[in-house]
């Protein structure tokens, strides 16, 4: 559990310093950064404790801003005055990507520790991260494989 506790506050920062390079939101990405990192520590000291629990809270609220920076930078690529098709931005398919496997995941995680390990729904809500899990990684691999376009770069002249 506790690999969790240091994963989501990495996974976060990564996530937003990658999606500033392309919104250039650069005040707001850093206060949220500090945010989150300070709820994230405040959480596994006191309610979700870093040994013993999975943080759902932390996990809930990291759904909530990665979504949120997806869908800006999803905004901001529909209004790009540009020729390019939206498959040609590597962070098209991450955020198509993250969208997909949060809406999936944030019930079954979000309720982690309240399911007992037994249940036939825990397990089902396992198979099913599982799977997300595959298809959030095909979406990095598809972002890896297309041109690099970037939103600083295609605008049309």
């Amino acid at each position: 559990m506790m690999v969790f506790h240091i994963y989501n506050p990495v996974q976060y920062t990564l996530m937003a310093i990658a999606y500033n390079q392309e919104i250039k939101q650069g005040k707001i990405i850093r206060l949220s950064i500090i945010g989150y990192v300070a709820f994230a520590i405040l959480n596994a000291i006191f309610w979700q404790p870093f040994f013993e629990e999975y943080c759902s809270y932390s996990f809930n609220v990291n759904v909530v801003l990665v979504s949120s920076l997806c869908l800006y930078y999803l905004y901001r690529l529909l209004n790009q005055d540009t020729d390019n098709a939206f498959t040609q931005y590597p962070l098209f398919w991450i955020s198509v990507g993250y969208l997909v496997y949060n809406c999936i995941n944030i019930l079954g995680l979000g309720a982690f520790n309240h399911l007992s390990a037994d249940s036939r729904l825990a397990y089902m809500l396992e198979v099913i991260r599982t799977l997300s899990n595959y298809m959030l990684y095909s979406m990095f691999i598809i972002a890896f494989l297309t041109k690099q376009k970037s939103l600083q770069t295609s605008r049309r002249e």
